[in-house]
């Protein structure tokens, strides 16, 4: 994987994440949280250590289904892996002085 697949795509990334989740959550609402962020890094390419970080970070057990989310706990999901996502391609892109 290279640096264009970890960076997120666009600046509504996070609306990407969090339309996702929606949308799985309307499909297959028993569909584990874990199994719906691993089709978002198929999908979406998001960054696997920013979706353990989003979940750590706001406590989400990742084996309750999808379906047991609501709407606010979503939009802070999709918002805070969006955030840790940009964070981690920022710490990986090399600085601006550096030799390649």
């Amino acid at each position: 994987m290279n640096r264009t697949q970890l960076r997120p795509r666009s600046t509504g990334a996070a609306d990407d994440v969090v339309q996702h989740l929606t949308t799985q959550q309307y499909l297959r609402p028993h569909q584990s949280v874990r199994d719906v962020l691993r089709t978002a890094v198929d999908q979406l390419g998001c960054c696997p250590d920013a979706i353990a970080r989003g979940l750590e970070w706001l406590q989400v057990d990742p084996d309750q289904p999808v379906g047991r989310l609501r709407r606010s706990e979503l939009i802070q999901l999709g918002k805070s892996i969006s955030r840790f996502w940009r964070q981690t391609t920022q710490t990986d892109a090399p600085a601006p002085n550096s030799p390649h």
